[in-house]
């Protein structure tokens, strides 16, 4: 039988704009968006009228390569009969120009009709008070738009209720029990059809397994736990015990906690568990262990690169990044921001039997690179070499373009100019097609005044800076929504050198063709080369890829784990 929807609640949603934390580009592309809900906003229907209760959350992560959001939020309500209720919903927009606005806060947007957009959420109720119980065994769909009132910005639902399922009916409209006859027991299968497919496990065992050639290895593992309301997590030293730390007083705050996992000896796997996480990081760290800080909020202070009075900087430090949710298991390694000497690899199982293998680089991989840069530096004079930081006379880590620019500006100051000045040159006498791989399809643009225009999205000549960072200049997502989808597309071109190519992009050039130019992102090119499998985030759009190809980013998912492992060191490293 076809469900049949039927209208159950209206809900409302502020958001507090102004507390709103824009995290920006994480894991090499998609945007994070945290925003406070709860300065006001209702759930109404089916008997209830309910206001929000202040301190729920929404989390919304944009993807601007799909051109589409994911939404993560979490509010309660209580009615003036003092029944409570918890909502928790998760949803898939496809990003258009008003909803643009919306996720950017600005001051254009305008309410706007359900009709105007793909905006729909799978929302799962817990409520407090026996009556309301059905609500636990109904799945809901609920289709959003836009509200705005005065200098006040919401979102709006009609929320839907499967009304020709039995199971899943109000108890009134269920046949009840004889007189004698047992209660039959709820049928289970609907409560995790409400989650919106939640196959997941409410927590995750990771296999954190040490490839050096150390005793003095460990891990530690950080991020949001998405069941606890997004708080502040660390998994302590028992590698199974979560710390939530308190918002201190004043920033720079030690953990009252022992979260450094010690791994034993080469060879040796130590078993992790923690809960559902987003903006995971699992470190690790060789010789001494790292030291981590909590500021007021409570916000992570973490080891950092660019800071050359932080403990962790002459430290060798690895990390790589992950989110699990209700949906399922997300990792990838990152050289975004450096090449460690410490190499990470990842091998998640499903319980179908499938494998899925990140190779990372092997024991070497640092020195092959800088071996590579040194080399390169040779022959054009630009500074790769200075990107290679020693301790002992020994490379330590290996900066990126874009991390060396941030410490020293002058870094690679002309470095593009010729192939830009080429590039801008080309397309003015012939156009350059772009494939936004999204609901724009192919975008068309043409060189005219040193302005690389497609329909309403312009593009100056960028800076070194613009191309290795790819979020700066001309570069710089907006409210745009188009641009946003050209952006990681041509950016990409421009650190893959493939703009003289071919007049079109991505997918009429393969990776073979990546690099190939003597003005290039070497950096990128030699560290996928010394990746076993050539894969790992280079630049910050690195997973850019042609439709049905193989993508560079060296990531894996799986929506069904039976087991993650994550080995550190490169020793037994391997191409599946």
């Amino acid at each position: 039988m076809a469900p049949t929807l039927e209208k159950a609640f209206d809900l409302r949603v502020y958001l507090d704009k102004d507390n709103a934390v824009r995290l920006g580009t994480i894991k090499g592309g998609p945007q994070r968006t945290y925003a406070p809900v709860g300065s006001g906003g209702y759930l109404r229907g089916s008997g209830v009228d309910a206001e929000i209760i202040p301190k729920g959350a929404d989390s919304v992560l944009v993807d601007m390569a799909s051109g589409t959001a994911h939404l993560d939020v979490r509010c309660a309500f209580r009615s003036k009969e003092g029944d409570n209720f918890y909502l928790y919903y998760t949803g898939i927009v496809r990003l258009d120009e008003k909803l643009g606005l919306l996720f950017t806060f600005s001051p254009e947007v305008e309410t706007t009709k359900s009709s105007d957009h793909y905006f729909v959420t799978t929302p799962t109720i817990e409520v407090s008070n026996e009556e309301h119980k059905w609500m636990e065994r109904t799945i809901f769909v609920s289709h959003g738009h836009v509200y705005v009132e005065g200098d006040r910005l919401a979102v709006e639902y009609e929320m839907y209720k499967n009304s020709n399922i039995p199971s899943t009916q109000h108890p009134t409209n269920q046949q009840q029990p004889a007189v004698g006859q047992a209660q039959q027991p709820l049928v289970r299968q609907n409560r995790a059809a409400t989650a919106a497919a939640a196959s997941t496990s409410p927590t995750l065992q990771i296999q954190l397994q040490n490839q050096t050639k150390s005793n003095q290895v460990w891990a530690y593992i950080t991020g949001q736990a998405l069941d606890n309301n997004n708080a502040l997590f660390l998994l302590q030293s028992d590698a199974r015990t979560p710390y939530y730390p308190p918002s201190p007083s004043s920033t720079g705050q030690p953990l009252n906690a022992n979260c450094a996992i010690p791994l034993g000896g080469p060879g040796n796997t130590v078993n992790a568990t923690i809960p559902r996480i987003a903006g995971g990081r699992i470190w690790f760290s060789q010789d001494a262990t790292l030291k981590f800080f909590v500021n007021p909020g409570p916000g992570l202070v973490e080891p950092s690169i660019f800071n050359p009075a932080d403990p962790n900087i002459n430290t060798n430090f690895a990390f790589c990044e992950f989110t699990y949710n209700q949906y399922e298991l997300f990792a990838n390694i990152s050289y975004v921001d450096f090449v460690s000497a410490l190499p990470i690899a990842l091998t998640v199982k499903d319980n179908s039997g499938a494998t899925r293998h990140v190779s990372g680089m092997g024991p070497n991989g640092l020195t092959q690179v800088a071996q590579g840069l040194q080399a390169q530096t040779a022959k054009d004079t630009r500074r790769w070499s200075s990107l290679i930081v020693s301790r002992n006379n020994q490379p330590l880590r290996i900066l990126s373009p874009n991390s060396g620019i941030l410490l020293n500006p002058s870094w690679f100051g002309t470095y593009w100019n010729a192939y830009v000045d080429q590039v801008y040159a080309q397309y003015s006498t012939k156009p350059y097609t772009i494939n936004t791989q999204a609901q724009f399809g192919n975008v068309t643009g043409q060189v005219s005044n040193n302005t690389f225009k497609f329909g309403n999205s312009t593009f100056a000549k960028p800076s070194a800076k613009d191309i290795f960072g790819c979020n700066t200049g001309p570069f710089a997502t907006g409210s745009n929504i188009e641009t946003n989808a050209i952006i990681p597309r041509l950016s990409a071109a421009f650190n893959r050198s493939t703009l003289l190519l071919s007049n079109s992009y991505p997918n009429s050039v393969q990776p073979a063709q990546y690099y190939q130019n003597q003005t290039t992102n070497h950096y990128a090119r030699l560290v996928h080369a010394a990746n076993l499998d050539g894969h790992g985030y280079a630049f910050p759009y690195d997973d850019v890829t042609p439709d049905g190809g193989v993508g560079q980013e060296g990531s894996i998912s799986s929506g069904s784990t039976a087991s993650f492992l994550v080995a550190v060191g490169g020793n037994n490293a391997y191409a599946a």
